[in-house]
């Protein structure tokens, strides 16, 4: 196991720095509008959870309040969210997409898609859904024992 462990690792670590090389030359709205990895999970986040609090963003980020609330202050001043008092408790600001955040975001989508559908092409047809299965499993399986070892519930996007 010790091979494929070095082999996944050196496959992982070769994709990771290969979109890295690639992303400045694709045409992106990402490099356009030039987001962070936090910033594109954070507005996929609320995306998915419209109306969610700050707190809940950062559970699912892994990372502190304070960092939080420089990367929603650094997106509502681009114009990309709102955050808005609750009715319910004036101390929680509700965090939403402005349609121009929106907008970002679906196009950020796109792009992911079609680098995933890339990357699915060197493949064989006969081999694309046991590794998308495989790649979920596995997505799924890091995920719950990132939540068993933090003990809080990550919300999904």
């Amino acid at each position: 196991m010790t091979a494929q462990i070095e082999t996944l690792q050196e496959a992982i670590a070769t994709l990771v720095r290969m979109l890295k090389i690639v992303e400045p030359e694709i045409e992106t709205a990402h490099g356009q509008v030039k987001l962070t990895a936090t910033d594109i999970h954070t507005m996929r986040f609320v995306a998915a959870n419209p109306g969610c609090a700050s707190v809940n963003i950062a559970e699912f980020l892994g990372v502190g309040p304070t960092t939080m609330s420089s990367v929603l202050k650094r997106l509502e001043g681009r114009g990309f969210l709102s955050r808005n008092r609750t009715e319910s408790n004036r101390r929680i600001l509700s965090v939403e997409l402005t349609a121009e955040g929106q907008a970002v975001f679906r196009t950020i989508i796109a792009e992911e898609r079609k680098m995933s559908a890339t990357m699915l092409t060197s493949l064989p047809e006969a081999r694309r859904s046991g590794f998308v299965e495989d790649m979920a499993t596995i997505a799924r399986n890091l995920e719950n024992a990132a939540t068993d070892t933090s003990g809080k519930s990550q919300t999904r996007p």
